[in-house]
């Protein structure tokens, strides 16, 4: 049986070897969709057009956390996946050694690399992992898991006490997933579009949309229109409307709204709409328009 010391060498890469390195194997970047059952699967479905993310409907990624002690002995992560394990993808995820979740520390400052408690069966293994590091970075390209393009483990190298003897096994960590820290939550901003607006009357304006919440899909967002920085109507947006393009008809089409504000004076006003978001994202702005009521109008009282 192949020892995994004879795997890993604890000396530094040859020569001219070709190592893939984290952000050359790796260097291609995605933005994960939301992950809302029910409203994501129209987007993932639709397949993720240009359209969609000028509409801002990907998730905006959090900084990762720090690593508990950088550089400290025994916590030292190569930044890449060493060759020898060029061949493997995705499962085992961290080439050919054993990854057991049981030795992965599941809370506190070091949760996710290999626990350190050896009255319990479990010791880390410094300095004895590639080029005498006590880890590796390994990314995949493609759907693996719960990521559907690119996935980034930390493979922290330890040894599990397993009857009599002590056995070298993996830690893996999933530090990345689809562009975005796994551990962080996700919040998204409403999604929607001012479709329409237009002067339907003397002294009236006429603005139609739709806006989306992906944290509340059934719930209608309010609606903040301005004109001119004033705020002329809050309408909520609960109308049915065709508007809504195909991919987000998991949702419901009850996300249209319709608002006629009047007492618009003669000349040049400027409309923006914005969303209130019904979830921890911000709120978002749906749209503006210039519109220009025309003079012998009713002038109204705006």
């Amino acid at each position: 049986m192949t020892a995994y010391a004879d795997l890993v060498p604890a000396s530094a890469p040859p020569g001219g070897t070709p190592l893939r390195r984290r952000r050359d194997a790796e260097r291609e970047r995605y933005s994960a969709p939301p992950t809302r059952r029910g409203f994501l699967t129209g987007l993932v479905a639709a397949g993720m057009g240009a359209g969609v993310a000028a509409l801002g409907v990907f998730p905006k990624a959090r900084a990762a956390l720090a690593d508990p002690a950088p550089g400290q002995y025994g916590y030292r992560i190569y930044p890449s996946c060493p060759p020898y394990a060029a061949s493997h993808e995705c499962e085992p995820g961290c080439g050919p050694s054993q990854v057991l979740a049981d030795t992965c520390e599941p809370s506190g400052q070091y949760a996710g690399w290999f626990k350190n408690r050896p009255a319990e069966g479990y010791r880390l293994r410094p300095g004895a992992c590639w080029a005498g590091f006590d880890g590796w970075t390994w990314g995949h390209n493609g759907p693996c898991g719960g990521c559907a393009q690119h996935t980034l483990y930390r493979c922290h190298d330890g040894y599990k006490l397993i009857g009599a003897g002590w056995y070298p096994k993996i830690c893996r960590k999933v530090t990345e997933c689809d562009g975005r820290d796994p551990d962080e939550p996700v919040y998204h901003d409403p999604v929607g579009a001012l479709v329409t607006a237009r002067v339907v009357a003397p002294g009236m304006v006429r603005l139609k949309g739709w806006v989306i919440d992906p944290d509340a899909p059934r719930s209608p967002v309010t609606v903040g229109i301005y004109r001119n920085s004033r705020l002329v109507a809050r309408p909520v947006a609960n109308r049915r409307s065709r508007a809504i393009p195909p991919f987000f008809w998991s949702a419901g089409l009850q996300h249209g709204f319709a608002v006629t504000v009047k007492g618009v004076r003669p000349g040049e006003h400027r409309f923006r709409v914005f969303a209130s978001s019904i979830g921890p994202g911000r709120n978002t702005k749906l749209g503006e328009a210039r519109i220009r009521m025309p003079y012998g109008a009713n002038p109204g009282t705006g």
